[in-house]
């Protein structure tokens, strides 16, 4: 049985992304309809959000709930679908809400930054350290430069 290879994991996320804002699953909407449909259903920003977020949780446990019925004689065919159709979700659930909070989901920063999003506190942790390490650095050159008189 071949594993799982950090190329197949980028195309499932890339695959994942571009299906939930361009809404290409049979049924769906694009990022662009359930933002509006949210923002036109309730007249708070954070109202609709909060909304979007329990219906899509909703989803994401009946899901679960539905691949769990085989039981071990189904699980290896329903784990990578619920993990499959959990990333699905978990995108489309950051996109619609960057859309609802006024950026372009389809810009590339977007796409990355809704990656990270996934990783959860790990990438958070990750990325305090090069900023600190950067900032680190960045003041050890500007004491060099203007304080000590180095260039």
């Amino acid at each position: 049985m071949k594993g799982i290879t950090q190329d197949s994991m980028v195309k499932a996320l890339d695959w994942s992304y571009d299906k939930s804002v361009n809404g290409g699953l049979p049924g769906s909407k694009d990022v662009d309809q359930l933002a509006t449909e949210y923002l036109n259903k309730y007249s708070e920003p954070e109202v609709a959000i909060t909304k979007f977020i329990r219906w899509q949780k909703g989803k994401t446990a009946t899901s679960g709930f539905i691949t769990g019925f085989g039981g071990l004689v189904t699980m290896p065919f329903t784990v990578p679908a619920d993990i499959t159709s959990v990333i699905y979700v978990q995108l489309r659930m950051i996109a619609v809400i960057s859309k609802m909070r006024g950026y372009n989901p389809h810009d590339d920063e977007i796409r990355s930054l809704a990656y990270i999003c996934l990783t959860g506190s790990s990438a958070a942790d990750f990325l305090k350290k090069v900023e600190l390490s950067l900032l680190k650095n960045w003041a050890l050159i500007w004491l060099k430069r203007f304080l000590v008189g180095y260039s």
